[in-house]
């Protein structure tokens, strides 16, 4: 007796194959990530204890664990966003010479941001935090919890790219604008800044995602985390190959180790 699937059975299935097939390719994102820079990763970070801590911690430890314990992967995205907000707060400090002022402003920033990323976060827990098992809800989280989110984690990046747009025009008439340092910052703010920005466009477009079902949020959830520990991953190296650069290529030129981030025409 031959058995026709119904339009219903069909459309679930085709609903799982788009799910697994588009979360499969946010984990084949991360491990080519992982396989093109492995080599950058064991010369310029492995080698050094908490720069290894932290490329370790925002890089690899994200699992996507069980796809519906909602808990789980809410405290996930934070630990995501945390470490990649971090890096960015060392590096603008360290591009505003560690000043006491702008030290303090950071971390009022950051302690703003990260309370309204938590709040939003613990608000969308609630609804979660007793159920026995890992199952789906049938209704979204409140939006105040998402918006909440949304404001604090897009606060603290309008304040990074604010400021290292403004270190570079403050420079722009002296030599330190011309530096591979004042390239490097100026592009890792852009390609961070829109790429959360496409991150944070879709924690607030939640409420439509949900409404095409519950399956849409696990594929948001395996980019977020994926785009996370990219933009991480990626801070971190080119930070630590402009810093360890002229350490490598004095094995290479005597006078490798000092040269300047200038051309001799600019003196």
């Amino acid at each position: 007796m031959e058995v026709t699937a119904s339009p219903m059975d069909l459309d679930h299935t085709w609903m799982v194959q788009a799910t697994s097939f588009v979360s499969f390719a946010a984990l084949a994102m991360q491990v080519w990530e992982l396989v093109i820079h492995v080599i950058d990763e064991v010369e310029y970070v492995w080698k050094t204890n908490l720069v290894t801590v932290q490329l370790l911690s925002v890089g690899y430890f994200s699992p996507q664990g069980c796809a519906n314990a909602f808990l789980l992967e809410i405290f996930i995205s934070q630990q995501a966003i945390l470490c990649v907000e971090g890096i960015q707060l060392m590096r603008l400090f360290a591009l505003y010479n560690q000043s006491r002022r702008v030290k303090y402003f950071l971390l009022s920033i950051f302690g703003i941001s990260t309370g309204l990323e938590i709040a939003g976060n613990i608000a969308t827990g609630k609804m979660y935090s007793t159920r026995a098992k890992c199952t789906m809800l049938a209704s979204a989280p409140p939006d105040s919890g998402l918006t909440w989110f949304a404001v604090g984690a897009g606060m603290f990046q309008v304040v990074v790219l604010g400021m290292t747009l403004s270190k570079q025009l403050s420079t722009k008439h002296t030599r330190w604008a011309r530096t591979p340092l004042s390239s490097l910052m100026m592009k890792d703010s852009l390609f961070v800044f829109f790429l959360l920005f496409v991150v944070l466009s879709t924690v607030v477009g939640y409420e439509a995602v949900w409404s095409f079902g519950p399956s849409f949020w696990n594929i948001a959830f395996g980019w977020y985390i994926a785009l996370l520990s990219i933009a991480g991953c990626r801070l971190i190296m080119n930070m630590r190959s402009l810093a360890l650069g002229p350490i490598h290529s004095d094995h290479e030129a005597s006078i490798g180790a000092s040269e300047p981030f200038y051309d001799e025409s600019d003196r």
